[in-house]
């Protein structure tokens, strides 16, 4: 009789793209419901096809140092909320053109990137409270961009300059390691008939 029992290997580590095509996948199930993209942008946001890539990438960029404003470079986060790779991808257009639309409703004719901190955050704040598909796409873009900032995937070496994560480990000696005297830290040595030395 065969068994089914499978050695225990420990816990898998996820490599840095692994982590953000699930986080990316966690984001479109809040962002979507299921709709596809090519549904959204005939549907809901046909203004969406008139936005060049540079016209969107200012506009993620602004959206992205509203949700995090001590960001170092907005541009890595924007990369990756563009990365074909990652689920997200086919929403950060939409997410562009309506943050468009809302900032026409509630300012008028000022670009959302043009705006204040203070006024981008309504426009944000608007997005996430008004339900239905768009309210899923802001809770998406927001959980997709506070991951990728601090979680230090959007830096070159998995580092986040605002938590003070450094990376990876970085060996310094071993004066920065351990304390000058861990003996004190250590019970009194016992020798083997249990005297002390």
């Amino acid at each position: 009789m065969e068994s089914n029992y499978q050695e225990y290997r420990g816990p898998q580590l996820i490599g840095r793209r692994s982590a953000l095509q699930r986080l990316g996948a966690i984001a479109l199930g809040l962002g979507a419901g299921g709709c596809s993209r090519g549904f959204v942008l005939r549907t809901i946001y046909p203004e969406a096809r008139a936005l060049d890539a540079i016209a969107t990438e200012s506009l993620l960029a602004a959206f992205v140092t509203t949700v995090v404003p001590e960001v170092d470079s907005p541009e890595r986060v924007v990369r990756l909320m563009q990365d074909p790779t990652l689920p997200f991808a086919a929403f950060s257009q939409v997410l562009a053109a309506d943050l468009v639309r809302r900032t026409r409703e509630q300012v008028g004719h000022a670009a959302f990137d043009r705006l204040d901190l203070e006024r981008r955050t309504a426009v944000i704040t608007d997005g996430l409270e008004g339900g239905g598909i768009p309210s899923r796409i802001y809770n998406g873009a927001v959980l997709f961009t506070q991951a990728a900032v601090y979680g230090g995937l959007a830096s070159g070496d998995g580092s986040c300059a605002i938590t003070g994560f450094e990376g990876r480990f970085q060996f310094r000696g071993y004066a920065e390691q351990t304390y000058p005297d861990p003996e004190r830290f250590l019970p009194a040595p016992v020798s083997a008939d249990g005297n002390p030395w």
